[in-house]
């Protein structure tokens, strides 16, 4: 996209926001007038409304088997509630619609907030809400204020840092896996760390299941999926490219790299499971072949992990979760080098990286079968 493409594109993302921030704004702020905060009820949302997974769906889990809570009431956003009404065998779990009436009620009158992507800009907590934000992952590719390149066709580096900033602002907690998250992730929104329990170091809820799973889970996941229980899995889990952005569809994939080629310098016995990240689509991205699977209409991406004997990434934080497993990962970085000039950059040293780097569909190969 040339230049002037990009300041009209950001021009029109900017008025979208804008327009929609202060209609939504306004709508909240007449529900939070007539909907008064209830001590015992829980707003959860995961990627957007998207998707029932993360921690937030583990925290959620862990509350609905536990006594203590047995009197809450348990509200889910979702973009398509209709796909998730196995839930309501809870009977104190009550599913909306993101965006619809009962949405603005419902978050208007939880006394808690947990969501994994930072809520959306019009929602502000009031004095006696809380807002708990556990995020997605720890980084390796800088994030939010971090970010010095002007890559995003949708904003400038400035108004990023700005939007950044001003969510970190309504977060009461953060739960944290390590002290490395707490300072990047304080950096990325420019957070106060003075701030009192702004981190809760109690590790990503999401990432217990990875210590507590079963053969017989295994089985069970496999056989879901359609994969034979002698294959070697491979999973594959690319990150995003904030450049690879079209204001008609959103953000794409880009196949840059040959999985077919891949999988044919491989053993037949291995079986590949490709996972988009949540930017690109929630169904499928790729077309499944007879050794290569698209699983990212998946929602818990745990059933995947325990299920693979390796994983490839780029620069995606599966590596820190999938390193629980202490199983092999090769880190295939075909654009190593515009990613850290032009996109994103890096919090770590590439070197220290717990496995092989490669840049071509051999190497890459070669790495598995090593």
């Amino acid at each position: 996209m040339g230049k002037n493409g990009n300041m009209n594109e950001r021009l029109r993302y900017k008025l979208r926001q804008d327009l929609s921030f202060l209609k939504n704004r306004i709508k909240y702020k007449c529900y939070r007038i007539f909907f008064i905060t209830q001590d015992k009820m829980v707003f959860f949302e995961s990627y957007h409304g998207k998707r029932f997974g993360d921690s937030v769906k583990a925290i959620y889990e862990a509350m609905t088997d536990d006594d203590t809570f047995r009197d809450y009431t348990f509200v889910w956003a979702f973009t398509h509630p209709e796909q998730h009404e196995e839930l309501l065998e809870n009977p104190h779990t009550v599913l909306v619609k993101k965006g619809s009436h009962d949405y603005f009620r419902y978050a208007a009158a939880s006394r808690f907030w947990v969501n994994n992507v930072s809520i959306p800009d019009f929602l502000i907590p009031g004095k006696h809400q809380v807002y708990i934000e556990t995020w997605h992952g720890t980084p390796l590719k800088r994030l939010g204020c971090d970010i010095e390149t002007d890559s995003d066709p949708r904003q400038s580096k400035e108004r990023m840092h700005k939007r950044y900033r001003r969510k970190g602002k309504k977060v009461t907690h953060f739960l944290s896996p390590s002290p490395y998250y707490n300072e990047k992730i304080s950096s990325a929104f420019g957070l106060d760390r003075a701030k009192e329990n702004l981190f809760i170091e109690c590790g990503y809820p999401r990432n217990d299941a990875l210590f507590h799973y079963t053969e017989e889970d295994v089985a069970s996941i496999k056989e879901r999926l359609g994969i034979a229980a002698d294959k070697q899995v491979i999973l594959y889990t690319p990150t995003w490219r904030d450049s690879d952005y079209k204001p008609e569809s959103g953000f794409d994939y880009r196949a840059s790299v040959d999985l077919q080629k891949v999988m044919d310098l491989l053993p037949e016995n291995c079986i590949l499971l490709f996972r988009a990240h949540h930017q690109i689509g929630l169904a499928e991205v790729i077309e499944d072949t007879d050794n290569i699977i698209d699983v990212t209409d998946v929602d818990d991406i745990n059933d995947l992990y325990i299920i693979s004997d390796l994983m490839i990434t780029d620069y995606s934080s599966t590596m820190f979760d999938f390193s629980v497993l202490k199983r092999p990962m090769v880190f295939h970085m075909y654009d190593k080098d515009e990613y850290a000039t032009n996109i994103r950059g890096f919090y770590l040293d590439l070197s220290e990286l717990p496995g092989p780097i490669t840049q071509t569909e051999e190497e890459l190969a070669g790495a598995i079968r090593t």
